[in-house]
Protein backbone atom coordinates (compact mmCIF):
# COMPACT_ATOMS: atom_id res chain seq x y z
CA UNK A 1 0.00 0.00 0.00
CA UNK A 2 1.23 3.47 -0.92
CA UNK A 3 -0.06 6.71 0.61
CA UNK A 4 0.65 10.22 -0.68
CA UNK A 5 -0.34 13.47 0.98
CA UNK A 6 0.30 17.14 0.44
CA UNK A 7 -1.10 19.53 3.00
CA UNK A 8 -0.94 20.52 6.63
CA UNK A 9 -1.10 18.28 9.70
CA UNK A 10 1.21 15.69 8.14
CA UNK A 11 2.92 15.11 11.49
CA UNK A 12 0.08 12.94 12.80
CA UNK A 13 0.55 10.49 9.91
CA UNK A 14 4.26 10.16 10.72
CA UNK A 15 3.53 9.70 14.43
CA UNK A 16 1.05 6.93 13.69
CA UNK A 17 3.73 4.98 11.80
CA UNK A 18 6.16 5.48 14.68
CA UNK A 19 3.54 4.09 17.05
CA UNK A 20 3.02 1.00 14.87
CA UNK A 21 6.70 0.06 14.94
CA UNK A 22 7.77 -2.93 17.04
CA UNK A 23 11.24 -3.58 15.60
CA UNK A 24 13.24 -0.52 14.62
CA UNK A 25 12.94 3.12 13.56
CA UNK A 26 15.60 4.96 11.57
CA UNK A 27 15.25 8.67 10.83
CA UNK A 28 17.56 10.78 8.68
CA UNK A 29 16.47 14.40 8.90
CA UNK A 30 17.91 17.89 8.56
CA UNK A 31 16.24 19.20 11.74
CA UNK A 32 13.98 17.70 14.41
CA UNK A 33 12.35 19.92 17.06
CA UNK A 34 8.80 18.62 17.53
CA UNK A 35 7.93 17.57 21.06
CA UNK A 36 5.22 15.31 19.62
CA UNK A 37 7.79 13.36 17.58
CA UNK A 38 10.26 13.19 20.47
CA UNK A 39 7.53 11.93 22.83
CA UNK A 40 6.42 9.22 20.39
CA UNK A 41 10.03 8.06 19.95
CA UNK A 42 10.63 8.07 23.70
CA UNK A 43 7.63 5.78 24.22
CA UNK A 44 8.87 3.34 21.56
CA UNK A 45 12.37 3.37 23.03
CA UNK A 46 10.84 2.40 26.36
CA UNK A 47 9.13 -0.52 24.61
CA UNK A 48 12.47 -1.83 23.34
CA UNK A 49 12.25 -0.57 19.75
CA UNK A 50 15.71 0.09 18.29
CA UNK A 51 15.90 3.73 17.23
CA UNK A 52 18.60 5.53 15.29
CA UNK A 53 18.57 9.18 14.21
CA UNK A 54 20.93 10.79 11.70
CA UNK A 55 20.82 14.59 11.89
CA UNK A 56 22.92 17.74 12.07
CA UNK A 57 24.96 18.73 15.13
CA UNK A 58 23.40 20.77 17.91
CA UNK A 59 24.90 24.07 16.74
CA UNK A 60 22.70 23.88 13.63
CA UNK A 61 19.59 24.39 15.79
CA UNK A 62 18.26 27.94 15.98
CA UNK A 63 19.49 29.57 19.17
CA UNK A 64 16.01 30.51 20.39
CA UNK A 65 14.98 26.82 20.68
CA UNK A 66 18.36 25.10 20.95
CA UNK A 67 18.34 24.49 24.69
CA UNK A 68 14.94 22.79 24.75
CA UNK A 69 15.63 20.72 21.60
CA UNK A 70 19.00 19.54 22.91
CA UNK A 71 17.29 18.43 26.13
CA UNK A 72 14.87 16.34 24.05
CA UNK A 73 17.71 14.68 22.18
CA UNK A 74 19.53 13.96 25.43
CA UNK A 75 16.42 12.29 26.85
CA UNK A 76 16.35 10.03 23.80
CA UNK A 77 20.05 9.21 24.20
CA UNK A 78 19.48 8.34 27.86
CA UNK A 79 16.69 6.00 26.73
CA UNK A 80 19.11 4.12 24.48
CA UNK A 81 18.45 5.91 21.17
CA UNK A 82 21.50 6.19 18.90
CA UNK A 83 22.06 9.75 17.63
CA UNK A 84 24.42 10.08 14.66
CA UNK A 85 25.54 13.62 13.88
CA UNK A 86 26.43 14.46 10.30
CA UNK A 87 29.01 17.26 10.71
CA UNK A 88 30.20 17.70 7.13
CA UNK A 89 30.02 21.18 5.59
CA UNK A 90 30.18 21.93 1.87
CA UNK A 91 30.79 25.03 -0.20
CA UNK A 92 31.35 28.63 0.77
CA UNK A 93 28.61 30.65 2.52
CA UNK A 94 30.24 33.98 1.66
CA UNK A 95 27.20 35.25 -0.29
CA UNK A 96 24.49 34.30 2.19
CA UNK A 97 23.29 35.73 5.49
CA UNK A 98 21.88 32.42 6.73
CA UNK A 99 25.15 30.74 7.75
CA UNK A 100 27.36 31.71 10.69
CA UNK A 101 30.58 29.70 10.92
CA UNK A 102 29.04 26.61 9.32
CA UNK A 103 27.40 25.47 6.08
CA UNK A 104 26.16 21.97 6.76
CA UNK A 105 25.81 19.69 3.76
CA UNK A 106 22.97 17.36 4.76
CA UNK A 107 19.43 18.51 4.02
CA UNK A 108 17.67 15.17 3.35
CA UNK A 109 14.58 13.72 5.04
CA UNK A 110 13.32 10.13 5.31
CA UNK A 111 12.30 7.50 7.86
CA UNK A 112 12.20 3.72 7.73
CA UNK A 113 10.72 1.12 10.06
CA UNK A 114 10.28 -2.63 9.70
CA UNK A 115 6.83 -1.84 8.24
CA UNK A 116 7.16 1.36 6.26
CA UNK A 117 9.42 3.45 4.06
CA UNK A 118 8.56 7.15 4.44
CA UNK A 119 9.99 9.98 2.34
CA UNK A 120 8.94 13.49 3.32
CA UNK A 121 9.72 17.20 3.09
CA UNK A 122 9.18 18.05 6.76
CA UNK A 123 11.83 18.90 9.32
CA UNK A 124 9.62 17.99 12.34
CA UNK A 125 9.52 21.59 13.57
CA UNK A 126 7.03 23.13 15.97
CA UNK A 127 5.01 24.59 13.11
CA UNK A 128 2.11 23.52 10.92
CA UNK A 129 3.41 24.07 7.39
CA UNK A 130 2.25 22.68 4.05
CA UNK A 131 4.32 19.52 3.63
CA UNK A 132 4.28 16.39 1.53
CA UNK A 133 5.11 12.74 2.11
CA UNK A 134 4.95 9.23 0.68
CA UNK A 135 4.37 6.18 2.90
CA UNK A 136 5.08 2.83 1.24
CA UNK A 137 5.05 -0.68 2.74
CA UNK A 138 7.12 -2.12 -0.14
CA UNK A 139 9.82 -4.44 1.20
CA UNK A 140 12.15 -3.35 -1.60
CA UNK A 141 11.84 0.33 -0.71
CA UNK A 142 12.21 -0.46 3.00
CA UNK A 143 15.44 -2.29 2.24
CA UNK A 144 16.64 0.59 0.04
CA UNK A 145 16.05 3.18 2.78
CA UNK A 146 17.85 0.99 5.31
CA UNK A 147 20.81 0.81 2.95
CA UNK A 148 20.76 4.57 2.40
CA UNK A 149 20.66 5.19 6.15
CA UNK A 150 23.60 2.89 6.80
CA UNK A 151 25.57 4.54 4.00
CA UNK A 152 24.95 8.02 5.41
CA UNK A 153 26.10 6.96 8.88
CA UNK A 154 29.25 5.11 7.80
CA UNK A 155 30.24 7.68 5.17
CA UNK A 156 29.55 10.93 7.02
CA UNK A 157 28.93 10.36 10.75
CA UNK A 158 31.20 7.93 12.62
CA UNK A 159 34.12 9.94 14.04
CA UNK A 160 37.64 8.53 13.48
CA UNK A 161 40.73 9.09 15.61
CA UNK A 162 41.85 12.01 13.43
CA UNK A 163 38.62 13.89 14.13
CA UNK A 164 37.08 13.33 10.71
CA UNK A 165 33.57 11.95 10.35
CA UNK A 166 32.97 8.73 8.46
CA UNK A 167 34.90 7.40 5.50
CA UNK A 168 34.05 10.38 3.31
CA UNK A 169 37.55 11.82 2.90
CA UNK A 170 39.09 8.41 2.28
CA UNK A 171 36.47 7.75 -0.39
CA UNK A 172 37.33 11.03 -2.14
CA UNK A 173 41.07 10.41 -1.86
CA UNK A 174 40.60 7.05 -3.55
CA UNK A 175 38.88 8.82 -6.45
CA UNK A 176 41.27 11.71 -7.07
CA UNK A 177 44.39 11.11 -4.95
CA UNK A 178 45.54 12.66 -1.70
CA UNK A 179 47.24 15.69 -3.25
CA UNK A 180 44.17 16.77 -5.24
CA UNK A 181 41.90 16.01 -2.28
CA UNK A 182 43.91 18.38 -0.09
CA UNK A 183 42.88 21.20 -2.43
CA UNK A 184 39.18 20.76 -1.65
CA UNK A 185 39.24 19.57 1.99
CA UNK A 186 39.73 22.86 3.81
CA UNK A 187 37.81 25.78 5.28
CA UNK A 188 36.78 28.56 2.87
CA UNK A 189 38.28 31.99 3.51
CA UNK A 190 34.93 33.30 4.77
CA UNK A 191 34.94 30.88 7.72
CA UNK A 192 37.21 32.04 10.56
CA UNK A 193 36.24 29.46 13.20
CA UNK A 194 38.30 26.24 13.28
CA UNK A 195 35.42 24.19 14.72
CA UNK A 196 34.73 22.36 11.43
CA UNK A 197 38.20 22.32 9.88
CA UNK A 198 38.27 18.49 9.86
CA UNK A 199 34.87 18.18 8.19
CA UNK A 200 34.68 20.71 5.38
CA UNK A 201 34.80 20.13 1.63
CA UNK A 202 34.50 22.91 -0.93
CA UNK A 203 32.97 20.73 -3.66
CA UNK A 204 32.88 17.13 -4.90
CA UNK A 205 34.75 15.51 -7.80
CA UNK A 206 32.34 15.20 -10.71
CA UNK A 207 33.13 11.49 -10.99
CA UNK A 208 31.18 10.65 -7.83
CA UNK A 209 28.20 12.86 -8.78
CA UNK A 210 26.22 10.74 -11.22
CA UNK A 211 24.05 11.85 -14.11
CA UNK A 212 20.94 9.70 -14.47
CA UNK A 213 19.85 9.10 -18.07
CA UNK A 214 17.29 6.27 -17.78
CA UNK A 215 15.18 4.28 -15.29
CA UNK A 216 14.37 7.32 -13.17
CA UNK A 217 12.13 5.73 -10.54
CA UNK A 218 13.80 5.06 -7.21
CA UNK A 219 15.35 6.60 -4.10
CA UNK A 220 18.34 8.90 -4.42
CA UNK A 221 20.83 10.53 -2.11
CA UNK A 222 21.99 13.42 -4.27
CA UNK A 223 24.40 14.28 -5.72
CA UNK A 224 26.03 10.86 -5.31
CA UNK A 225 23.25 8.64 -6.70
CA UNK A 226 22.28 11.36 -9.17
CA UNK A 227 22.51 15.13 -9.43
CA UNK A 228 19.31 16.81 -8.26
CA UNK A 229 19.43 19.40 -11.04
CA UNK A 230 19.76 16.64 -13.63
CA UNK A 231 16.80 14.71 -12.21
CA UNK A 232 14.54 17.77 -12.10
CA UNK A 233 15.46 18.97 -15.57
CA UNK A 234 15.17 15.51 -17.15
CA UNK A 235 11.75 14.78 -15.67
CA UNK A 236 10.47 18.21 -16.72
CA UNK A 237 11.91 17.76 -20.22
CA UNK A 238 10.01 14.47 -20.55
CA UNK A 239 6.68 16.10 -19.60
CA UNK A 240 4.20 16.73 -22.41
CA UNK A 241 1.04 17.87 -20.60
CA UNK A 242 1.80 19.60 -17.31
CA UNK A 243 4.51 20.42 -14.79
CA UNK A 244 3.57 21.22 -11.19
CA UNK A 245 6.32 22.34 -8.81
CA UNK A 246 6.20 23.07 -5.09
CA UNK A 247 9.27 24.67 -3.55
CA UNK A 248 9.70 26.66 -0.37
CA UNK A 249 12.30 28.86 -2.10
CA UNK A 250 13.01 29.48 -5.77
CA UNK A 251 16.10 31.61 -6.36
CA UNK A 252 18.08 29.68 -8.99
CA UNK A 253 18.49 31.81 -12.12
CA UNK A 254 19.69 28.92 -14.30
CA UNK A 255 16.66 26.81 -13.42
CA UNK A 256 14.39 29.74 -14.21
CA UNK A 257 15.98 30.02 -17.66
CA UNK A 258 15.61 26.26 -18.12
CA UNK A 259 11.86 26.52 -17.52
CA UNK A 260 11.61 29.45 -19.93
CA UNK A 261 13.29 27.33 -22.60
CA UNK A 262 10.72 24.61 -22.00
CA UNK A 263 7.88 27.06 -22.65
CA UNK A 264 9.48 27.92 -25.99
CA UNK A 265 9.86 24.27 -27.02
CA UNK A 266 6.34 23.07 -26.24
CA UNK A 267 2.91 24.13 -25.10
CA UNK A 268 2.68 22.87 -21.55
CA UNK A 269 0.82 23.84 -18.39
CA UNK A 270 3.41 24.91 -15.80
CA UNK A 271 2.36 25.90 -12.30
CA UNK A 272 4.76 26.76 -9.47
CA UNK A 273 3.85 26.98 -5.80
CA UNK A 274 6.44 28.86 -3.76
CA UNK A 275 6.96 30.87 -0.61
CA UNK A 276 7.81 33.82 -2.85
CA UNK A 277 10.42 35.39 -0.55
CA UNK A 278 14.19 35.41 -0.16
CA UNK A 279 16.41 37.01 2.45
CA UNK A 280 19.34 37.35 0.05
CA UNK A 281 17.84 37.52 -3.45
CA UNK A 282 14.61 39.56 -3.23
CA UNK A 283 15.34 41.68 -6.31
CA UNK A 284 16.49 38.66 -8.32
CA UNK A 285 13.39 36.60 -7.69
CA UNK A 286 11.07 39.49 -8.57
CA UNK A 287 12.79 39.67 -11.95
CA UNK A 288 12.79 35.86 -12.35
CA UNK A 289 9.10 35.51 -11.53
CA UNK A 290 8.18 38.32 -13.93
CA UNK A 291 10.07 36.54 -16.71
CA UNK A 292 8.30 33.27 -15.98
CA UNK A 293 4.84 34.86 -15.86
CA UNK A 294 5.59 36.58 -19.17
CA UNK A 295 6.17 33.10 -20.64
CA UNK A 296 2.82 31.83 -19.40
CA UNK A 297 4.00 30.14 -16.20
CA UNK A 298 1.54 30.54 -13.32
CA UNK A 299 3.13 31.18 -9.94
CA UNK A 300 1.22 30.96 -6.66
CA UNK A 301 1.85 31.72 -3.00
CA UNK A 302 -0.22 29.75 -0.46
CA UNK A 303 -1.95 31.45 2.45
CA UNK A 304 -0.26 29.03 4.88
CA UNK A 305 3.51 28.56 5.32
CA UNK A 306 4.92 26.33 2.57
CA UNK A 307 7.68 23.78 3.06
CA UNK A 308 6.67 21.04 0.59
CA UNK A 309 9.17 20.06 -2.10
CA UNK A 310 7.41 18.35 -4.98
CA UNK A 311 7.50 17.92 -8.75
CA UNK A 312 4.53 16.35 -10.56
CA UNK A 313 4.15 15.65 -14.27
CA UNK A 314 1.81 13.30 -16.13
CA UNK A 315 4.64 10.73 -16.01
CA UNK A 316 6.41 11.11 -12.66
CA UNK A 317 6.16 12.33 -9.09
CA UNK A 318 9.34 13.56 -7.42
CA UNK A 319 9.26 14.18 -3.67
CA UNK A 320 12.07 15.00 -1.30
CA UNK A 321 14.13 17.76 0.25
CA UNK A 322 15.14 19.89 -2.76
CA UNK A 323 14.27 23.55 -3.09
CA UNK A 324 14.97 25.35 -6.36
CA UNK A 325 18.12 27.07 -5.20
CA UNK A 326 21.76 26.73 -6.18
CA UNK A 327 22.93 24.56 -3.30
CA UNK A 328 19.96 22.19 -3.28
CA UNK A 329 20.01 21.61 -7.05
CA UNK A 330 23.79 21.71 -7.33
CA UNK A 331 26.07 23.36 -9.87
CA UNK A 332 29.41 22.95 -11.60
CA UNK A 333 32.56 24.48 -10.14
CA UNK A 334 34.65 24.37 -13.27
CA UNK A 335 34.88 21.12 -15.24
CA UNK A 336 36.21 18.97 -12.43
CA UNK A 337 33.88 19.63 -9.51
CA UNK A 338 30.24 19.75 -8.46
CA UNK A 339 28.93 21.66 -5.45
CA UNK A 340 25.64 20.93 -3.69
CA UNK A 341 23.96 19.95 -0.48
CA UNK A 342 23.29 16.29 0.26
CA UNK A 343 19.60 15.85 -0.54
CA UNK A 344 17.08 12.99 -0.70
CA UNK A 345 14.71 12.46 -3.63
CA UNK A 346 12.17 9.75 -4.35
CA UNK A 347 10.87 9.35 -7.92
CA UNK A 348 7.85 7.23 -8.81
CA UNK A 349 5.32 6.93 -11.62
CA UNK A 350 2.61 5.44 -9.38
CA UNK A 351 1.27 8.52 -7.54
CA UNK A 352 0.56 11.02 -10.32
CA UNK A 353 -3.21 11.20 -9.84
CA UNK A 354 -3.19 11.77 -6.08
CA UNK A 355 -0.22 14.16 -6.19
CA UNK A 356 -1.86 16.19 -8.97
CA UNK A 357 -5.13 16.36 -7.06
CA UNK A 358 -3.53 17.47 -3.79
CA UNK A 359 -1.40 20.06 -5.58
CA UNK A 360 -4.42 21.54 -7.36
CA UNK A 361 -6.33 21.73 -4.08
CA UNK A 362 -3.52 23.83 -2.58
CA UNK A 363 -3.36 26.00 -5.71
CA UNK A 364 -7.09 26.71 -5.54
CA UNK A 365 -6.61 28.17 -2.06
CA UNK A 366 -3.53 30.23 -2.99
CA UNK A 367 -2.84 33.71 -4.37
CA UNK A 368 -1.09 34.48 -7.61
CA UNK A 369 2.38 35.91 -7.02
CA UNK A 370 1.32 39.08 -8.88
CA UNK A 371 -1.04 39.92 -6.02
CA UNK A 372 1.81 39.55 -3.52
CA UNK A 373 4.00 41.85 -5.62
CA UNK A 374 1.21 44.42 -5.86
CA UNK A 375 1.03 44.62 -2.06
CA UNK A 376 4.82 45.08 -1.87
CA UNK A 377 4.85 47.74 -4.57
CA UNK A 378 2.02 49.68 -2.92
CA UNK A 379 4.23 50.07 0.15
CA UNK A 380 7.13 51.45 -1.91
CA UNK A 381 5.34 54.19 -3.85
CA UNK A 382 7.02 56.93 -1.83
CA UNK A 383 6.47 60.27 -3.48
CA UNK A 384 4.16 59.16 -6.29
CA UNK A 385 1.36 61.20 -4.72
CA UNK A 386 3.10 63.22 -2.01
CA UNK A 387 5.51 64.90 -4.46
CA UNK A 388 2.47 66.71 -5.82
CA UNK A 389 1.12 67.42 -2.34
CA UNK A 390 -1.64 64.84 -2.88
CA UNK A 391 -3.19 62.30 -0.55
CA UNK A 392 -4.42 58.93 -1.78
CA UNK A 393 -6.79 56.16 -0.88
CA UNK A 394 -5.32 52.69 -0.41
CA UNK A 395 -7.27 51.57 -3.46
CA UNK A 396 -5.52 54.25 -5.55
CA UNK A 397 -2.12 53.07 -4.32
CA UNK A 398 -3.03 49.50 -5.18
CA UNK A 399 -4.07 50.58 -8.66
CA UNK A 400 -0.70 52.24 -9.26
CA UNK A 401 1.07 49.19 -7.85
CA UNK A 402 -0.95 46.94 -10.16
CA UNK A 403 0.06 49.13 -13.09
CA UNK A 404 3.75 48.82 -12.13
CA UNK A 405 3.58 45.04 -11.78
CA UNK A 406 1.60 44.61 -15.00
CA UNK A 407 3.95 46.85 -16.99
CA UNK A 408 6.96 44.95 -15.67
CA UNK A 409 5.47 41.65 -16.82
CA UNK A 410 4.29 43.03 -20.14
CA UNK A 411 7.74 44.48 -20.75
CA UNK A 412 9.26 41.03 -20.22
CA UNK A 413 6.65 39.52 -22.55
CA UNK A 414 7.50 42.04 -25.29
CA UNK A 415 11.20 41.16 -25.06
CA UNK A 416 10.44 37.45 -25.24
CA UNK A 417 8.13 37.99 -28.21
CA UNK A 418 10.87 39.91 -30.02
CA UNK A 419 13.35 37.12 -29.25
CA UNK A 420 10.91 34.66 -30.81
CA UNK A 421 10.74 36.78 -33.97
CA UNK A 422 14.54 36.91 -34.16
CA UNK A 423 14.84 33.13 -33.85
CA UNK A 424 12.22 32.40 -36.48
CA UNK A 425 13.37 35.14 -38.86
CA UNK A 426 16.97 33.93 -38.91
CA UNK A 427 15.86 30.33 -39.45
CA UNK A 428 13.76 31.44 -42.44
CA UNK A 429 16.04 33.99 -44.09
CA UNK A 430 19.52 32.54 -43.52
CA UNK A 431 19.17 29.18 -41.74
CA UNK A 432 22.79 28.13 -42.24
CA UNK A 433 24.24 30.88 -40.09
CA UNK A 434 23.35 31.83 -36.54
CA UNK A 435 24.84 35.32 -36.82
CA UNK A 436 22.21 38.00 -36.20
CA UNK A 437 22.95 41.25 -38.05
CA UNK A 438 21.72 44.79 -37.47
CA UNK A 439 19.48 44.46 -40.54
CA UNK A 440 18.04 41.25 -39.11
CA UNK A 441 17.14 43.11 -35.92
CA UNK A 442 15.53 45.99 -37.83
CA UNK A 443 13.43 43.47 -39.76
CA UNK A 444 12.36 41.77 -36.54
CA UNK A 445 11.43 45.12 -35.00
CA UNK A 446 9.24 45.71 -38.05
CA UNK A 447 7.51 42.37 -37.41
CA UNK A 448 7.09 43.33 -33.77
CA UNK A 449 5.41 46.64 -34.72
CA UNK A 450 3.17 45.09 -37.37
CA UNK A 451 2.04 42.34 -35.00
CA UNK A 452 0.12 45.09 -33.17
CA UNK A 453 -1.58 46.55 -36.27
CA UNK A 454 -0.89 47.63 -39.84
CA UNK A 455 1.14 50.83 -40.14
CA UNK A 456 2.17 53.39 -42.72
CA UNK A 457 5.77 53.45 -43.82
CA UNK A 458 6.28 56.87 -42.23
CA UNK A 459 5.00 55.67 -38.85
CA UNK A 460 7.30 52.65 -38.96
CA UNK A 461 10.19 54.94 -39.76
CA UNK A 462 9.35 57.23 -36.84
CA UNK A 463 9.28 54.34 -34.40
CA UNK A 464 12.53 52.80 -35.63
CA UNK A 465 14.67 55.90 -36.13
CA UNK A 466 16.36 55.38 -32.76
CA UNK A 467 17.60 52.01 -34.06
CA UNK A 468 18.67 52.81 -37.64
CA UNK A 469 18.72 55.32 -40.48
CA UNK A 470 15.84 55.92 -42.91
CA UNK A 471 17.83 54.13 -45.59
CA UNK A 472 18.36 51.07 -43.38
CA UNK A 473 14.71 50.96 -42.35
CA UNK A 474 13.55 51.17 -45.96
CA UNK A 475 16.04 48.45 -46.92
CA UNK A 476 14.59 46.19 -44.24
CA UNK A 477 11.02 46.90 -45.38
CA UNK A 478 11.79 46.28 -49.06
CA UNK A 479 13.59 43.06 -48.27
CA UNK A 480 10.66 41.73 -46.25
CA UNK A 481 8.19 42.69 -48.99
CA UNK A 482 10.34 40.89 -51.55
CA UNK A 483 10.34 37.58 -49.63
CA UNK A 484 6.60 37.87 -48.90
CA UNK A 485 6.82 38.33 -45.16
CA UNK A 486 4.94 41.66 -45.28
CA UNK A 487 2.85 43.40 -47.92
CA UNK A 488 2.00 47.01 -48.84
CA UNK A 489 -1.48 48.05 -49.94
CA UNK A 490 -2.68 51.63 -50.44
CA UNK A 491 0.12 53.04 -48.34
CA UNK A 492 -0.45 50.63 -45.42
CA UNK A 493 2.05 47.91 -44.54
CA UNK A 494 0.89 44.74 -42.79
CA UNK A 495 1.94 41.19 -42.11
CA UNK A 496 1.28 38.76 -44.96
CA UNK A 497 -1.24 36.43 -43.32
CA UNK A 498 -0.74 33.71 -45.93
CA UNK A 499 2.94 33.61 -45.02
CA UNK A 500 2.10 33.10 -41.36
CA UNK A 501 -0.76 30.66 -41.90
CA UNK A 502 1.56 28.48 -43.99
CA UNK A 503 3.64 28.04 -40.89
CA UNK A 504 6.64 29.92 -42.26
CA UNK A 505 6.98 32.00 -39.13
Amino acid sequence: MVTFKMGQDTENEIVSKIQESKGYIRIAVFQMHSEVIFSALLVKAGQGVRIEICTLPYDSINSDVRESVVERFERLKNAGVSIHFLPWNVGDPERTTTAVGRWYAYHGKFMVTEKYAIIFSTNFLESDEIETFVIDDSTDLIQTLNEKFKWLVTTFCLISDDGQAGGFRKWIEEQIGMDEASRIFHLPDSIKSKTHENNWILHYPVGICKIKDKDYSGMYVTPFDARARNLYETIISLAEQFVYISTESFTDQDFCEFIIRQTRKKKIDIKILTGGTSMDFAERITDMYSNLIACGVAIYVPNSPLHAKLLVTEKFVLIGSVNLNNMNLGFNKGRMYWRSNIETIYVTSDLVSSAKSDFETIIDASRKIEEVHIVKESKKLGGFFSDYDLKSQDSAKQMVARFIVNERIQGKAEILRLAGYVNLYVKRVHPRTKLVTKMDMLSCLVLHILSESQQTQSLIQQRLLIYGSIEEINQALNGMITIGMIEENNGEIKLDLAYFLNGEL
